[in-house]
């Protein structure tokens, strides 16, 4: 019994003894963390490029011009301009001086809800016979890329003459000179008119912006009836066929301006 008892406790110690200098695991590496504030870069997927999504944010991002949301605008120009009042078609207008270039000045207004735009404008070209102005309402549609802003517009409204030069007719046969409106009474040539433009602007800051556009226009026009005493020949009086009945046109105008813009929003 002794025996079997000094071999039990012989075969324990050793066991103990066996587990006792058993060999550690290696240790394991801890995570690494990237310092405080510095960038965060995303390892590649294992299953392959990132979503489309994704990745156009991260190009938007690089290309951010720090624009906010605009809301509203408003913008001046300069530049030159042609004014042709009959160039399409002529139907007894009856004026000396249909058509000359000049400089163009204007200023506009409206509201921007992200790519659109609508709004009001005026232009004036002026002209040494005449100046010719335009108040027109507007429609665009804009492309942002970074900090230019490409973009279309539509445009109509009223347009007409505001000088007595411009409303010069032909005197009657044997009559010397040419019959001009008096002061009381001008031979007023209006109508209406439609258009497109072109143009590019680059947001020097998100407040304050540069550009350059080109418009076209088609000008429906009309002369009213005049009375007879609305018109004197340069040394005697007289009258003229063409105060008798109304006279009409289809012309055409173009100009290339110029612009600043001031853009509000959040």
């Amino acid at each position: 019994m002794r025996v079997l008892i000094v071999c039990a406790g012989v075969a324990t110690s050793g066991a103990a003894q066996a587990q006792q200098y058993a060999p550690y695991p290696p240790p394991q590496p801890a995570p690494y963390q990237q310092p405080y504030g510095a960038p965060q870069y995303n390892a590649p997927s294992a299953y392959g490029p990132q979503n489309g999504t994704a990745t156009q944010l991260q190009n938007a991002e690089r290309s951010d011009s720090g624009r906010g949301l605009e809301i509203a605008y408003a913008q001046a120009s300069v530049g030159g301009g042609f004014v042709g009042l009959d160039t399409l078609s002529n139907s007894h207008l009856g004026l000396n001086k249909t058509s000359e270039g000049g400089p163009v000045f204007g200023l506009g207004a409206g509201l921007r809800l992200l790519f659109f735009t609508i709004g009001a404008r005026a232009r004036v070209t002026t002209l040494s016979d005449f100046d010719f102005w335009q108040l027109d309402l507007e429609a665009g549609y804009h492309v942002p890329i970074g900090r230019w802003d490409p973009y279309v517009a539509v445009h109509g409204g009223y347009a007409f003459e505001t000088s007595a030069g411009a409303a010069q007719v032909p005197a009657p046969s044997g009559a010397g000179g040419t019959f001009s409106s008096t002061a009381a009474n001008q031979v007023a040539v209006h109508g209406g008119e439609a258009g497109v433009s072109g143009g590019l602007d680059y947001y020097v800051t998100p407040l304050v912006s540069v550009g350059a556009d080109a418009t076209a226009e088609l000008l429906f026009l009309a002369r009213p009836k005049q009375t007879a005493d609305a018109a004197v020949t340069e040394g005697s009086a007289g009258g003229s066929p063409l105060y008798s009945t109304s006279g009409s046109s289809v012309g055409l105008g173009l100009s290339a301006s110029l612009h600043a813009g001031l853009h509000f929003g959040s």
